[in-house]
């Protein structure tokens, strides 16, 4: 791909201030991001052109940021356009803005050699919203990895727990207080047992959480997604081994297979040697069977000989 030109586009050059912030603009953006209405107003919102270099990644953000082909067309796109939609971010206490929802664009930005970019500045957020925020922003990602879904759930979850708010889905006055795993599954559409299966992933080591989004995006080496989440009870030091051998003989475990090592580690019995024993044995679904029409045998065999 030939490189393009790269221009000097500010901020300053771009109307951002009407659209996204003012007493009498309205968003829908918000509505999506922020759960709340589409009305904007200074007490909440700011629009302001900031230096890039007063932007910080959030802390343990969940969601990789990738210099791939994607982002250098992004990249292509903000030299030719500036950027078209601005970044959400929160004060810091030390000095500066840490980043909401844009961190995609800050690369982007800062690849296209851009020094200010447009934000819009939420105002009197604690921690626990900020970081709700922050997983509810990025959902919107075309792409999400095993292990990006598995951190932002846990992240979101320990936010809403730290919230403690009520999260009432019914109106009956008696009506069971939901419980934040119970609310997570309703927003994603998902089980509470699949919120809690991610993370689970979330205890794997970084190797083997690789291996899951291999699988994702179907590239070897790969773990499939439920024998991870038996892997993810071992301990640490068993998941080495465990890793080192899969590597070693190229072979990762069947849901079956990691049932068996996870329970074997619940009763102190796993080793290494035991792990190469249960992934070279067959997996049931590549076990050689043979087919035969019975009927053409009977001939030959006793009728009450069993197949």
């Amino acid at each position: 791909m030939a490189e393009k030109k790269k221009i000097e586009v500010n901020a300053e050059d771009l109307d951002f201030g009407e659209k996204f912030v003012g007493a009498n603009a309205t968003n829908p953006m918000f509505s999506s991001i922020f759960n709340q209405p589409a009305f904007v107003n200074d007490k909440d919102f700011e629009y302001r052109l900031v230096q890039r270099n007063e932007l910080h990644d959030f802390p343990n953000h969940p969601f990789k940021v990738v210099v791939n082909e994607e982002m250098v067309d992004l990249r292509d796109s903000i030299i030719e356009n500036g950027i078209l939609q601005p970044l959400i971010v929160a004060p810091r206490n030390e000095g500066g803005y840490t980043i909401l929802s844009g961190h995609r664009r800050c690369k982007a930005a800062e690849l296209a050699q851009i020094s200010s970019v447009p934000v819009i500045i939420t105002k009197n957020i604690n921690d626990a919203q900020a970081t709700i925020m922050m997983v509810d922003s990025n959902k919107q990602r075309e792409v999400i990895l095993p292990s990006e879904r598995a951190k932002a759930y846990k992240m979101k979850m320990e936010a809403m727990n730290q919230q403690g708010k009520r999260n009432d889905l019914t109106s009956a006055p008696m009506g069971p207080k939901l419980q934040s795993r119970d609310l997570l599954a309703n927003e994603e559409g998902v089980s509470k047992n699949q919120i809690s299966r991610f993370i689970r992933l979330t205890y794997l080591i970084p190797q083997l959480l690789d291996l899951v989004d291999n699988d994702a995006i179907k590239q070897s080496p790969s773990m499939a997604f439920r024998p991870a989440v038996e892997i993810s009870y071992l301990t640490p030091e068993e998941q080495k081994y465990f890793y080192d051998t899969v590597k070693t003989l190229d072979k990762t475990p069947s849901v079956q297979q990691a049932t068996q090592i996870k329970e074997l580690s619940k009763n102190g019995n796993l080793t290494q040697t035991r792990v190469m024993e249960i992934l070279i044995a067959d997996k049931p679904n590549q076990r050689e069977t043979v087919r035969m029409d019975y009927g053409k045998l009977r001939d030959y065999y006793d009728s009450s000989l069993s197949p």
